[in-house]
């Protein structure tokens, strides 16, 4: 029993000891950047009409969680996502404006004074704008809200899922991303909604702070 005792006393102390340093090295930081969003889909495309991306931001934070040698970060940020449609009679927007939450796996590989990391997970949006600005040639720019009687095909969903994957560089507390976010539902409000999703690249900067 004495034996057993102290056998399992050095492997909870062992595990104490493993967990306390990581603890110790959580992180937190802002984070922010460009995006430029586009649709995906079977459907993206709109006959007659020239489709062009929407260039917004993105600004949030991160907490970065370490596990030996790889991490579970969590962020949350706010981004501008939309499309643009146009012909010579004018253009026609749609911009989304979401609360974006992933929860990655953070990769790193040390090299030399640069540590690179590889990241990707899963991610879920809330919808926090949705309006559709027109503009006829040489004409002044009208805004229509999404919820707008106007509209009758019904408003876009406020939820939204999809994936997230990228990589980057860290300089001590500094760290540079590029990242791809890839939407998985059709953003149509109905149930025969046509198939056009969410997508974006971003560029992002972010800092560091280690809790240690």
């Amino acid at each position: 029993m004495r034996m057993i005792s102290g056998v399992t006393g050095g492997v909870v102390a062992a595990l104490l000891m493993g967990v306390a340093p990581v603890s110790a090295q959580i992180g937190v930081g802002p984070l922010g950047g460009v995006s430029f969003a586009n649709f995906h889909g079977s459907d993206k495309d709109i006959l007659g009409l020239s489709r062009s991306g929407r260039t917004g931001f993105l600004v949030g934070v991160m907490l970065d969680i370490p596990l030996g040698a790889v991490s579970i970060r969590p962020e949350a940020f706010y981004v501008q996502k939309g499309v643009r449609y146009s012909d010579s009679s004018g253009e026609v927007g749609f911009n989304f404006d979401y609360i974006q939450l992933p929860v990655l796996l953070v990769v790193g590989i040390p090299t030399g004074g640069l540590r690179i990391e590889l990241f990707g997970g899963p991610q879920v949006a809330f919808q926090t704008k949705c309006e559709l600005p027109v503009t006829p040639t040489g004409g002044s720019t009208i805004t229509v809200e999404c919820d707008d009687p106007i509209l009758q095909a019904g408003n876009p969903q406020k939820t939204d899922f999809g994936i997230l994957v990228g990589g980057g560089v860290v300089v001590g507390s500094f760290m540079a991303q590029a990242a791809f976010d890839y939407g998985l539902r059709s953003i149509g409000g109905t149930d025969n909604a046509p198939d056009v999703k969410n997508q974006a690249f971003y560029i992002l900067v972010g800092w560091m702070f280690r809790l240690n």
